[in-house]
């Protein structure tokens, strides 16, 4: 500098706060960091109580970066980076969680202004906060369906179901709490049905596992273990009384010709057939007497046994042993 005189003088530094790129600018792949456990659960009571912890991911972090965490409409008390801090973090507890209320998806994302006033927006990331909802709730102990009964599960059977359920052979399990509606899933339909009000009905015998969500993604499972259940096999095709004899022989069935057995009554109370043309051979045949065993719907609207000419031709059908 030079005076009106002609006299040199050096003026005092300034020093200029310059900051090529603002927060973020130079990473879009910056981020709120959450903890795992919370993406996948949420967070409830217990977890709130623990505190859970936010790191703000960004690029370019400076001392005196302002922070604002937004969580729906409620602001967490603005943060300011400290000189030599890489990663900014803040943990939170149940107060502020409750100020935040209950929502399955509940918008978080922040804000981080320099000291110029540049300014990054993170994207947003959802957390279910849920400090007051009830967990699902559900009986997870064994289910035991131990009950005689009969199953045309997988046979293409075209009978009707009557509304009779054999004893011990069916139960419910109903679940509450969580956010309704739930959705029950099996393993193995071949062992078991069940539908979306609990009930579980045993279609063969042997275990599986019933798998109960809400609508949020809570999850319980139960075990089914099933017992006593005989299986009607069908072959549809046409045949002599010989050809359905050595098919139940080779299917290791068992002859539909006996009225007396429990099986037999069941199957009067379970199934129904569309017309009295429902006759089947059930496996049994009588050479010298040239007659063949049959299966039919009668005219008195129930299974009956009879018999018919050796010549005929009708579909097979027998137990499973």
């Amino acid at each position: 500098m030079t005076r009106p005189s002609g006299n040199p003088e050096t003026s005092d530094i300034l020093r200029v706060l310059y900051h090529a790129f603002g927060p973020g600018e130079r990473d879009p792949r910056a981020r709120l960091d959450i903890p795992a456990d919370v993406l996948a659960n949420g967070v409830d009571a217990e977890r709130a109580a623990q505190g859970v912890t936010f790191g703000f991911n960004y690029s370019d972090t400076r001392p005196y970066d302002t922070i604002y965490l937004t969580a729906e409409a409620t602001d967490a008390p603005v943060r300011l980076v400290a000189p030599g801090e890489a990663l900014p973090t803040e943990t939170h507890f149940s107060d502020f969680f409750r100020q935040v209320g209950d929502r399955p998806r509940t918008p978080f994302s922040y804000t981080v202004f320099d000291q110029l006033g540049n300014f990054w927006e993170s994207d947003i990331a959802y957390i279910d906060v849920h400090l007051n909802r009830a967990g699902l709730v559900i009986d997870t102990s064994p289910l035991n369906l131990t009950g005689i009964t009969l199953s045309i599960k997988g046979s293409g059977l075209p009978w009707s179901r009557l509304p009779y359920q054999p004893a011990d052979s069916s139960g419910w399990r109903p679940a509450s709490g969580g956010v309704p509606p739930y959705t029950y899933r099996i393993s193995n339909e071949e062992i078991a049905t069940v539908n979306n009000n609990g009930e579980v009905i045993s279609e063969g015998n042997g275990t599986a596992v019933v798998t109960v969500r809400d609508s949020i993604g809570q999850e319980k499972s139960f075990t089914v273990n099933t017992a006593n259940v005989t299986k009607i096999l069908y072959n549809p095709t046409p045949q002599l009384p010989a050809q359905v004899d050595q098919w139940v022989r080779n299917a290791w069935g068992s002859y539909m010709d006996d009225e007396s057995t429990a099986q037999f009554q069941f199957l009067r109370l379970m199934f129904g057939a569309a017309s009295i043309d429902a006759v089947y051979f059930n496996g049994h045949d009588y050479p010298a007497q040239n007659a063949a065993g049959l299966l039919l719907f009668s005219t008195f609207n129930r299974w009956d046994i009879g018999t018919t000419y050796r010549g005929n031709f009708y579909p097979g059908i027998c137990w499973k042993r």
